[in-house]
């Protein structure tokens, strides 16, 4: 989708995880696989993949409320981020809001969230991910594989 809005700039946010932990067998299955879905995507069109971590010196604590947001600025700024936890996407915006209120621009938000909680007051497109239709399907496919 944001491909086809015309982002060429599109970053992974994770302030939580260093860049070389991200893809470690300890790192939760859902932070592996969207930022392995996000990268294989970037690939494909021919992109540069750009992950948004922690600094590795700085402690996953400390990542949330202190998260460095200079890469807001410059001429390599992206122009959409995709976020992948609420957490993230709180600190990320706090930034984004201070940029807007001082006229700066903004890059645009993108989601994955486990709820279709609204959040009227800020422009950000959400994928809600539907556990009940995922739990479903990984079932019927469980089923099928069992009867095989």
């Amino acid at each position: 989708w944001l491909l086809r809005q015309g982002h060429r700039r599109i970053a992974f946010f994770n302030p939580v995880h260093a860049e070389e932990t991200i893809r470690d067998p300890d790192v939760h299955f859902h932070v592996r696989d969207r930022f392995g879905g996000y990268e294989q995507v970037m690939h494909d069109a021919g992109l540069s993949p750009r992950l948004l971590c922690r600094p590795e010196t700085m402690s996953e604590e400390a990542s949330i409320t202190a998260y460095p947001m200079d890469f807001l600025d410059g001429p390599d700024a992206p122009t959409a981020i995709l976020c992948h936890s609420p957490a993230a996407l709180n600190r990320l915006l706090m930034a984004v809001a201070a940029r807007e209120a001082l006229g700066r621009p903004a890059p645009r938000v993108m989601l994955f969230t486990h709820s279709a909680d609204d959040r009227a007051d800020v422009d950000l497109t959400k994928i809600v991910i539907p556990h009940r239709e995922v739990g479903r399907l990984a079932t019927e496919m469980l089923a099928r594989r069992i009867a095989e």
